[in-house]
């Protein structure tokens, strides 16, 4: 099992905090990843500030050692049947923007 997202463990913790209460996670320029290139990875093949070839290398230094391609939760979250870590989000009845 993989470590719980770091959102997750700060909503874990924070009774040590209360009155703060967690109600949701704002997702700040979010990008995906996979095997199978979006038309969007694909535009960004050339692009002269962050070239493919330079987001693929952040994606494969985030990834857990061992793992061999971007279908891996960190990179796409709803690789191999998603992410537990999603239903997680939902039980605790978080909003995602």
């Amino acid at each position: 099992m993989h470590p719980r997202p770091s959102g997750l463990r700060v909503a874990a913790a924070v009774k040590e905090f209360e009155p703060l209460k967690v109600k949701g996670i704002i997702l700040h320029h979010p990008y995906f990843s996979g095997k199978k290139r979006t038309k969007s990875e694909e535009k960004l093949k050339d692009d002269q500030l962050l070239p493919l070839d330079a987001i693929d290398k952040m994606f494969d230094l985030c990834l857990p050692k061992g793992v061999a391609d971007h279908d891996h939760e960190y990179c796409n979250p709803c690789a191999n049947g998603g992410s537990n870590h999603l239903d997680e989000i939902k039980t605790m009845g978080w909003k995602v923007d």
